[in-house]
């Protein structure tokens, strides 16, 4: 209707202007019949000159008839454009108007021309920035065959690029093996794995931590209880023993979130072993044990059932206590049906029986509390969690979608303490091999709000079969709905290629139709036509070249290009220089910074973003807690009449500008405490001149003095010995002083 309207508006005006200009010819055509000697020969001549030299002497008696026949042709012609306007003629665009975006067009719109971090890659030449202005999510359906460079084209440049914190699935292992020790070394940045292949070469996790109220901890369990129902289940059963099984679990759950670490001795509640006393910590292996004591047993003589070495422990808290009055509820039924709930919690969690699967659950390594907040809630230092998961064995799968749904949750929970509920660093999902990953329940309509939380999805699956199979009744279409930009690799499934081609649409070509009949009176024909075509038919899609790809963004052309090919690329090989990472000595890296890290001062609130963060928890009731090195705890004062409280600190820094808050930081005792004394003395010692002084070992007035004795060609030796961080400044100005003097 709005395409009608112009063109009946542009019609008006266009005769509108013609309306003057033939009431003007007309006028000028009058003077024809007053002039002497005209002849059809001469004619054209003379109007032409009059038409140039207006003159009001043109006015005569034939002029007011001539200017009525001239506007009454035109409205004729008027009325026969406007009755023509209402027709929608659409030249070249009759059966479809499909065709190919304008790469550079595109990245005129959306790349980020300033920030080259802050883009997306999606092909050799397409970018798209992350940042809210597009008006569109992040997340992303890549759908490409085995070999199309789904990992290699796709997930690799991304991972370089370094924009936020990411949270990769690493079927090979192949990711964190090349690119783990180049993330590393990058400023702000942290790497963190998951190995379910080798988990003697895992970092731990332990989901306890995440409980902080008995919401959390009812979603912890249906989050185990989710990931661990097997794939043959069949669904519409009689709810009795989920509910059961459920409340047997939080009985246990309660009682470790509640009362470990403890020590128990079992001996007290009727172990027949003779030494039988263990120490718990608040980790899923100690409810691996709680299940294995919780057996049901009967009196073979009287028949009734006597009470496991769990119902006695349990008996011994108090009434009120969630443990002891959730395993009540369970146990009100009979002896077989206790048997029955203890039989398939045990048979559940038989796989979980594994030693090194024990030592990844038995406390946490990875913060994932910071993934979108950074270190302590800076907004600045990104998190890349690899989870390495075998791409022909499911048995251990639960580990990845354990932590996937406590991911979400914590996200989610985080996001609340800012403005517009939305993290400060994105956080994105790059799940590879989609299709063997459990996921967390309702993860489609979780796609559909993670958006606001700055939080993005990459999905890769080898076609859309897969998708239909893990999303049934065409919610997939829901799934693939909520990504705003689909990239199709190739592939080899009729399916895709015929979803494809509709997505891509049809177009208008000419078709040329000849004809010719034979005989004593033949004859011969020529036609042009126009015809609908697909875009690209599912054939030509079955035959895209290897090292091309098509992108759609929504509300854009798709668009051909090229793929990213890490080879192609200097930024890949500057990765790859680091070498291949060892994750047994990254763990013993890690750890034993974590441990030195305990004797020091770690500063909280050193920007506006932390002390926002721990405000905003304050305000929620959360209990904040942070570490104090044994040099601080002996300089405070606790004197009476000191009443000044952490709250008070942080309203005196929120007052300070930036920079007085960088200066106060960036002072000396801070600085040193990035190492230990003793690493820092025994690194002096070992490393040569130009080693010091591209470290952070020396502070910078150490380094000037370096740096004029090495002019004035003092040994190593000497330098060495007299920038020692034994000596104190004033020492250390002395001898600098002196050895001036000395060389005159």
């Amino acid at each position: 209707m709005q395409r009608k309207n112009v063109k009946r508006r542009n019609t008006i005006i266009v005769f509108s202007i013609f309306l003057v200009m033939i009431i003007y010819i007309c006028f000028c055509a009058s003077a024809l019949f007053i002039t002497k000697g005209l002849n059809f020969d001469n004619a054209m001549d003379y109007l032409m000159y009059y038409i140039k030299h207006p003159k009001k002497d043109y006015f005569n008696d034939k002029t007011i008839f001539c200017i009525l026949g001239g506007i009454v042709v035109w409205f004729l012609f008027f009325v026969y454009k406007l009755a023509d306007s209402t027709y929608n003629f659409m030249p070249g665009e009759e059966y479809g108007s499909a065709k190919w975006g304008n790469v550079k067009a595109f990245n005129k719109k959306f790349e980020d021309r300033e920030d080259k971090s802050n883009n997306k890659i999606l092909s050799e030449n397409i970018r798209f920035r992350y940042d809210e202005s597009t008006l569109l999510n992040n997340n992303t359906f890549i759908a490409g065959g085995s070999g199309t460079g789904k990992s290699a084209s796709i997930l690799t440049p991304n991972l370089l690029v370094n924009h936020s914190s990411m949270i990769y699935t690493d079927p090979k292992g192949s990711l964190i093996k090349k690119y783990g020790n180049y993330l590393a070394s990058q400023e702000n940045t942290r790497v963190y794995f998951i190995d379910t292949v080798n988990m003697s070469k895992s970092m731990h996790f332990n989901p306890f931590p995440y409980i902080r109220d008995t919401t959390t901890l009812e979603m912890l369990i249906t989050n185990i209880l989710d990931n661990t129902k097997p794939e043959t289940e069949m669904t519409g059963g009689d709810p009795f023993w989920d509910k059961a099984e459920h409340l047997y679990i939080k009985s246990i759950f309660s009682f470790i979130w509640q009362h470990t670490p403890c020590d128990i001795d079992w001996t007290n509640y009727g172990s027949r072993e003779d030494d039988d006393q263990v120490h718990y910590e608040m980790n899923l292996v100690t409810f691996l044990d709680f299940i294995h004591r919780a057996d049901v047993i009967t009196d073979p003589r009287t028949g009734d059932m006597q009470p496991s070495m769990l119902e006695r422990l349990f008996k011994e808290l108090p009434v009120d206590d969630d443990a002891r009055y959730s395993y009540e509820d369970m146990s009100k039924g009979a002896g077989d049906t206790l048997r029955s709930i203890i039989i398939s919690c045990n048979s559940r969690f038989s796989t979980w029986r594994n030693k090194e699967l024990h030592e990844l659950l038995k406390d946490n390594d990875i913060p994932i509390e910071e993934f979108g907040i950074g270190k302590n809630g800076d907004g600045i230092t990104k998190s890349h969690l690899f989870i390495t998961i075998p791409d022909d064995d499911k048995t251990y799968n639960f580990v990845p979608g354990m932590i996937y749904t406590l991911l979400f949750q914590e996200l989610y929970y985080q996001a609340r303490f800012y403005d517009n509920d939305r993290l400060p660093l994105d956080v994105g999902f790059w799940l590879d091999e989609f299709a063997n990953i459990k996921m967390p329940s309702g993860f489609k309509e979780k796609l559909a709000t993670v958006r606001s939380r700055g939080i993005y999805c990459a999905i890769f699956l080898q076609s859309l079969a897969q998708m239909k199979e893990l999303f049934k009744n065409d919610t997939w279409e829901g799934v693939v709905g909520n990504c705003d930009t689909f990239i199709y690799l190739g592939g080899n499934e009729h399916g895709t290629f015929k979803y494809i081609s509709e997505l891509l649409g049809k177009w208008t070509i000419y078709k040329k139709s000849s004809s010719e009949s034979k005989g004593s009176h033949g004859s011969s024909s020529n036609s042009v036509d126009v015809i609908a075509r697909d875009l690209m038919d599912p054939n030509e899609i079955r035959l895209l070249p290897n090292n091309k790809e098509i992108v759609f963004v929504r509300g854009e052309r798709a668009l051909m290009d090229f793929k990213w090919y890490p080879w192609n690329h200097k930024i890949n090989s500057y990765a790859m220089s680091y070498g291949s990472f060892e994750p047994v000595k990254y763990m013993e890296l890690i750890r034993k910074q974590r441990e030195e890290a305990n004797d020091y001062y770690e500063l909280i609130f050193d920007n506006k973003k932390k002390i926002d963060y721990y405000l905003a928890q304050k305000e929620s009731g959360k209990v904040v807690e942070t570490t104090v090195n044994i040099l601080s705890f002996l300089n405070y004062d606790f004197d009476e009449d000191n009443d000044k409280t952490i709250e008070d600190d942080i309203n005196e820094l929120i007052k300070l500008s930036d920079e007085e808050i960088e200066n106060i930081i960036s002072e000396e005792e801070f600085i040193e405490n990035k190492r230990t004394t003793r690493e820092k003395k025994n690194l002096f010692k070992n490393m040569d001149l130009i080693g010091l002084y591209a470290s952070d070992i020396l502070d910078a007035r150490r380094k000037e003095i370096l740096k004029s004795l090495y002019k004035l060609d003092y040994s190593p030796e000497q330098i060495k010995d007299i920038i020692s961080l034994d000596r104190d400044l004033d020492e250390i100005e002395q001898l600098y002083e002196a050895s001036i003097v000395l060389k005159g």
